[in-house]
């Protein structure tokens, strides 16, 4: 369906009328208008039509998608991969911190939500589960979800659902006093990480800290970035855009703190500690940076909501 669209009117549209779209095109232009009010885009026209070019830069859809040169022939481009339900939940949340639903507001049912986006309930359903496990909405039964949160509770969401958590990490949070070096790792290193011994890494550790309350140490914080990367890891791009073109792999552990993590994060030796580790690979399977963060017990958990079918 998108793809004999986009041939169909690519060589002599220069937007496109929503009347004319399917629902599920209508839905994918919906979420494109949501992304661009958030970042005051000049190429969007909020009057039922939309610029060719800002539909074809911003359009994200499941699979691989028409881009369109200039001179009409069409070519495939690998598209970001993003979930329904983590497009629709995004487009939700931007709608609560914008003030379009309130605090005490009520959003919409599921029902009327499946109707504006042509999905199926399971997909909302996902949207609004990812919305309660951030603590931005109540959902009972018979009552509705009301908003009760314009922003997630508590920001710290260092096991991440999508790659805005990501990027949420690293705007929400710094290293305190950061040690960066370049090594060629052991054995003990290698297994660690998932890298080959020897191999040379360029490493940034440290303290990690909520920017809002320097005063609690959260976790210790390890990043390993492979060497032949020539961007300095302090500085990287750390968006949900660039992300996205990542594979994102998460492992949750446990383990006992050493003396010298105790130390830096003012807590007992030999203590249970939780460990996260994320790693991420190219498009081609190549590790490319490898996260480890180690907290100690009791300053973070894992909440999840599973809700019962209807």
């Amino acid at each position: 369906m998108r793809g004999a669209f986009f041939r169909r009117h690519a060589p002599d549209v220069d937007s496109l009328d929503l009347e004319k779209l399917s629902g599920r095109a209508k839905c994918c232009l919906n979420l494109v208008v949501a992304r661009h009010r958030l970042g005051s885009s000049p190429h969007v026209c909020l009057d039922n039509r939309l610029h060719w070019g800002a539909v074809r830069a911003r359009l994200c859809l499941p699979g691989r998608m028409q881009s369109m040169p200039r001179k009409g022939v069409v070519t495939e481009m690998t598209a970001v991969r993003q979930p329904w339900h983590q497009a629709v939940a995004e487009e939700l949340l931007a709608r609560i911190g914008d003030g379009t639903y309130a605090v005490g507001d009520r959003l919409p049912t599921e029902g009327e939500l499946c109707n504006t986006y042509n999905l199926a309930r399971g997909t909302v359903r996902q949207a609004l589960d990812r919305l309660q496990q951030l603590g931005m909405i109540e959902r009972r039964a018979g009552a509705g979800t009301k908003v009760v949160a314009s922003a997630p509770v508590g920001p710290y969401q260092l096991f991440a659902f999508s790659p805005s958590d990501i990027a949420a990490l690293a705007a929400n949070t710094r290293l305190l006093r950061p040690q960066m070096f370049d090594t060629a790792i052991d054995a003990h290193l290698a297994r660690r990480i998932g890298a080959r011994t020897g191999s040379r890494w360029h490493v940034l550790q440290g303290v990690r800290i909520r920017r809002d309350d320097p005063q609690t140490p959260l976790c210790w914080s390890e990043h390993y970035t492979r060497g032949s990367v020539t961007i300095d890891p302090r500085k990287a791009e750390f968006s949900a855009e660039s992300l996205a073109e990542f594979r994102v792999e998460q492992r949750v552990s446990a383990a006992l703190l050493d003396d010298d993590m105790a130390k830096a994060l003012d807590a007992k030796g030999g203590g249970p500690a939780l460990v996260v580790a994320r790693r991420l690979s190219d498009r081609k399977g190549r590790l490319i940076n490898v996260g480890i963060y180690t907290h100690p017990a009791d300053r973070y958990e894992i909440n999840t909501v599973v809700s019962p079918g209807r």
